[in-house]
C-alpha cells in the first residue's frame, strides 16, 4: 500500500470543502456531499451501509439505495484521485467493517485538528503559569466557519445527529474560552467570536450570560444590558419563559458594575438592604401578564401574611403542587402585590431543586448571592454556612424584607436562608410537601391544584386574544379538557397556536384528542422533561408504582387496588404511596382514596409501556380484575346470602395470582357502601380487561356488576331483578351479561 498523500485537505466545520494543494475539488451532487460529510464527521471511524442508507434516505430508501451508495463512493474516489485505476485501493475512502471510512488525520481534516487544539487549550487552562492560555482557545475556535447542522437541514433526524454533536463540541469550548477570558482579562480577544455564536442562537442563555459579562468587563455595560433585554424578549415571545438564573445573575453582576454618582457607596461596600445609601434589593422576576384566577389561594396567602404581621411573627408560606401547576407564577404574582408591605427589599432565587441539568443550589451559594446583593463585598464573606446565615440574619434585623425561594428540594436547602426578623416574609415553592419546614419552622402549607375550566379558558384568552378564543368555543373547551387545568400544558398549546395565528384551534384540539397515549403534543414545551425530573427522584418501589398507575383506569383508586398493581401486601405499598403523595404525583382526595392528574397519568402510561414487560403488565390487570371480582362476590354474598353465586375467577390458569387483601364486609350497610365507592372503578377495570383480551374475565365482571346493582336496587326499592346501568355506556342486564359471556 502506498503512503497516504498529504496533498488533500478537508473542511467540515461550517462548510464542506476539499482541496488538492491549492486547488479546490468539486464534490458532486447533494446526496454525494452528504455521504462525504457523514464520513468526515465520523473522523476516521467506519459507517456501515445501513447507517449511510438511513442517513441519505430518512423517509424511505429506494430499492437501488446500495448501488447508489457504491456509485457515490466511486465518484468521490475519482474526485480525490483522478489517476486511481479500477482495481487499485483508494488512499482516502476505504472499505472497512462492511461500510466505509475516510482515512484522515489532524493534518488533513479540520475537525480532528480542532479537537487536538481543544485538548491543548484545556491543558493550558490548567496551568496557572501559562501567560497565554486563551490563545490556545482562540486558535481552535478560529477553525470554524459556521454551524455544521446548517449545511444539512433536510436530511432528517439521523443526519442532524451527525452534525449537531460537532456543533456542541464547539459551543462547549467557546463557553470554556469565555470563562478563561473573564478570569484573565482577555475579553477583547474572544468577544467577536462569542457575539457571532450568540447571535445565531438567542435561546442559548449560557452564551448570552457570558457575552454580557465580557462586554461589561470591557466597560460596555449599556450594550450588555440591551443584550439582556433582547434575550428576555426573545425567550418570552418564542417559548414563553423567563430568563434562567444564570442569565439573571449575569444581569445583576452587570448592574453592580454600573458607574455610581459621587458620594454613593459602591456595591461592594458593607451595608444593609436599603441602608447606607445602597438601594434595597428588588430581585423579583416580572409579574406574568397571563396570570389568571387563584383568588382563593391569594386570599389565603394574604390572610396568613396579615395574621402573622399582627402577631409580630415571621411569615413563611410553603406552596406545593405537581410540576407545571403554576407555583412559581403564584408566588411571584403575590410577591409583587405584597412588595409594598416589605419596603426594605425583595430577594428572589431559583434553588433548582428539581433541575435535570444542574445540581440544586447549595445554601452557601444562595447565601453568598443574597449577601453580595445586600452590599457585602465578596472578599468579606465568611466561609461557613452557619456564619453566613448568622450574618444574613443580622443584616435583616429590624428590616421588613420579602424572600421568594423557588423550586426548593427540601427543608434543609432553605432553612439557612430564613431571616430572624419578625417583620420579614418568606414564600417557598416546591414540588414536594415540605413537612419538616411546617413542623420545625412553622411554615403554613398551601397546596396548589389545577386551574378550574373557566380560569383555563381565561388563560387561553390572555395568550391568544379574546376574539380568537370566543370564535371557536367547542375547540377551546376540548383544549381545556385535554390540558386538564395544568397551566404549563395550556401555555404550551397557546404558544403553538400563537405561532400560527391563521391555524384553526379545532385542528389543535383534534391533535390533542388523538394523543391519549402520550405527551407528544406537549413535548415541544418540555412537559415530559418537567415530569421526568420528579420521576427521577423516586426510589425503586415508588417509581414502579408510579408507572403502574397507568393500569388503574377508574376515577380513583384505593390502597388495596394500588397493592394489586404491584402484587404486594398493602402494608409494603404504603411507603411508596406516601412518597408519591409527598412528590405531588398522587393526590389523596379523601381518606385512602387516591387520584392522579390526567397528564401525569399519560406520562406514567409512556413509562409503563417503555420500561415494563407486557407480561408483567398483563398480570397486574388480572390481579386488579380478580380483586374486584372477589369484592363484588363478597357484596353479593352479604346482601343476598341465599342467592346463587356467580363466577369470581379471572382467566383460567391464574388462580395463584395474588389479588391483594380480601374484602371483608360485616353487614349489608358495609357491603352497599363498598359497592357505591367501587362500582365505577370496577366498571373501568372491566373495560380494561377487554382491551387486554381477557374476554371471559370482562364478562364475569359485567355479570358481577349487574347482579350487585340489582341487589342494591332491590333493597332500596323493594323490587327484585330490575335492569340496571353498570357503567356509562348503556344498559347492562343479567341477560346482557349472559350474552357477553357467550
Amino acid at each position: 500500500m502506498r503512503e497516504q498523500s498529504s496533498e488533500l485537505r478537508f473542511e467540515i466545520l461550517g462548510s464542506l470543502r476539499a482541496w488538492r494543494g491549492d486547488i479546490e475539488i468539486g464534490l458532486g451532487p447533494a446526496q454525494q456531499r452528504t455521504l462525504l460529510a457523514a464520513l468526515l464527521a465520523r473522523a476516521g471511524r467506519a459507517a456501515s451501509i445501513a447507517e449511510l442508507t438511513d442517513l441519505l434516505w430518512p423517509e424511505r430508501a429506494p430499492k437501488s439505495a446500495v448501488n447508489l451508495i457504491y456509485n457515490y463512493v466511486g465518484d468521490l474516489r475519482r474526485h480525490f484521485e483522478p489517476d486511481l485505476s479500477r482495481n487499485q485501493e483508494s488512499r482516502w475512502l476505504v472499505r472497512d467493517s462492511g461500510g466505509y471510512r475516510m482515512r484522515v488525520g489532524p493534518d488533513t481534516l479540520d475537525l480532528l485538528r480542532f479537537r487536538a487544539y481543544a485538548a491543548e487549550a484545556r491543558d493550558a487552562a490548567k496551568r496557572p503559569d501559562d501567560p497565554d492560555a486563551l490563545g490556545y482557545f482562540v486558535r481552535a475556535l478560529a477553525l470554524w466557519n459556521g454551524r455544521c447542522a446548517d449545511l444539512f437541514r433536510g436530511g432528517g433526524a439521523t443526519t442532524a445527529s451527525y452534525f449537531t454533536a460537532i456543533d456542541s463540541e464547539y459551543l462547549a469550548l467557546l463557553r470554556e474560552a469565555a470563562d478563561v477570558a473573564l478570569g484573565s482579562g482577555g475579553a477583547a480577544r474572544i468577544v467577536p467570536v462569542l457575539r457571532e455564536a450568540a447571535a445565531r442562537d438567542l435561546l442559548d442563555e449560557g452564551l448570552q450570560a457570558r457575552l454580557m459579562l465580557l462586554l461589561a468587563s470591557l466597560g460596555r455595560q449599556a450594550e450588555a444590558l440591551r443584550l439582556f433585554l433582547d434575550v428576555r424578549s426573545h425567550l418570552a415571545e418564542e417559548v414563553g419563559v423567563d430568563p434562567s438564573e444564570e442569565l439573571r445573575n449575569a444581569y445583576q453582576q452587570v448592574l453592580a458594575q454600573l458607574p455610581v454618582p459621587d458620594g454613593t457607596p459602591p456595591p461592594g461596600s458593607h451595608g444593609r438592604p436599603g441602608g447606607n445609601g445602597a438601594p434595597p434589593p428588588a430581585q423579583l422576576p416580572h409579574d406574568p401578564v397571563t396570570f389568571v384566577g387563584r383568588e382563593e389561594e391569594l386570599a389565603a396567602m394574604w390572610a396568613v401574611a396579615g395574621a402573622d404581621r399582627t402577631a409580630g411573627g415571621m411569615v413563611v408560606l410553603a406552596v406545593d403542587g405537581l410540576p407545571g401547576v403554576g407555583k412559581s407564577a403564584l408566588a411571584v404574582h403575590w410577591a409583587h402585590a405584597a412588595s409594598e408591605c416589605f419596603p426594605d427589599g425583595q430577594f428572589y432565587l431559583d434553588l433548582r431543586g428539581f433541575d435535570a441539568q444542574d445540581a440544586p443550589v447549595a445554601a452557601t451559594e444562595a447565601l453568598r448571592a443574597f449577601l453580595v446583593a445586600s452590599g457585602i463585598a465578596p472578599e468579606c464573606l465568611p466561609a461557613g454556612v452557619e456564619e453566613q446565615s448568622a450574618l444574613f440574619r443580622s443584616l435583616l434585623a429590624d428590616k421588613r424584607v420579602l424572600i421568594v425561594l423557588d423550586n426548593v428540594r427540601d427543608a434543609e436547602q432553605v432553612r439557612p436562608l430564613l431571616p430572624g426578623a419578625a417583620g420579614c416574609g418568606v414564600v417557598v415553592t416546591s414540588r414536594t410537601y415540605l413537612a419538616d419546614l411546617v413542623v420545625r419552622d412553622g411554615a403554613v402549607p398551601l397546596g396548589l391544584a389545577a386551574l378550574p375550566a373557566e380560569d383555563a379558558r381565561t388563560l387561553l384568552a390572555r395568550r391568544l386574544g379574546s376574539a380568537r378564543v370566543a370564535g371557536e368555543p367547542d375547540a377551546v373547551a376540548e383544549i381545556v379538557n385535554r390540558c386538564a387545568g395544568l397551566p404549563l400544558a395550556l401555555a404550551i398549546v397557546a404558544a403553538d397556536a400563537a405561532a400560527s395565528p391563521a391555524f384553526p384551534l379545532a385542528e389543535i384540539a383534534r391533535r390533542l384528542a388523538g394523543a391519549d397515549s402520550g405527551l407528544q403534543p406537549f413535548d415541544a414545551g418540555g412537559l415530559t422533561a418537567v415530569f421526568s425530573w420528579s420521576y427521577r427522584l423516586l426510589d425503586g418501589p415508588a417509581a414502579e408504582l408510579f408507572r403502574y398507575l397507568a393500569l388503574a383506569p377508574g376515577p380513583d383508586a384505593s390502597l388495596p387496588t394500588l397493592a394489586c398493581l404491584l402484587g404486594l401486601p398493602w402494608q409494603e405499598v404504603r411507603g411508596a404511596v406516601d412518597e408519591l403523595l409527598r412528590n405531588r404525583l398522587l393526590t389523596e382526595h379523601s381518606p385512602d382514596r387516591f387520584t392522579v392528574h390526567p397528564l401525569v397519568r399519560r406520562y406514567a402510561c409512556d413509562l409503563n409501556a417503555r420500561l415494563d414487560a407486557e407480561a408483567d403488565r398483563a398480570r397486574a390487570v388480572r390481579r386488579l380484575a380478580g380483586w374486584y371480582l372477589r369484592g363484588l362476590a363478597a357484596v353479593h354474598r352479604t346482601v343476598r346470602p341465599r342467592a346463587a353465586r356467580f363466577e369470581s375467577r379471572v382467566e383460567e390458569g391464574d388462580e395463584d395470582e395474588p389479588f391483594g387483601p380480601a374484602v371483608v364486609l360485616t353487614d349489608r350497610a358495609a357491603a352497599l357502601s363498598w359497592y357505591e365507592t367501587e362500582w365505577r372503578s370496577a366498571a373501568s377495570v372491566r373495560a380494561l380487561t377487554r382491551t387486554w383480551g381477557l374476554h371471559r374475565t370482562a364478562a364475569r365482571l359485567a355479570r358481577a356488576l349487574a347482579v350487585c346493582r340489582e341487589a342494591r336496587d332491590g333493597i332500596a326499592g323493594g323490587l327484585p331483578g330490575r335492569r340496571v346501568m353498570v357503567d356509562g355506556t348503556g344498559p347492562f342486564s343479567c341477560r346482557g351479561a349472559r350474552a357477553a359471556m357467550s
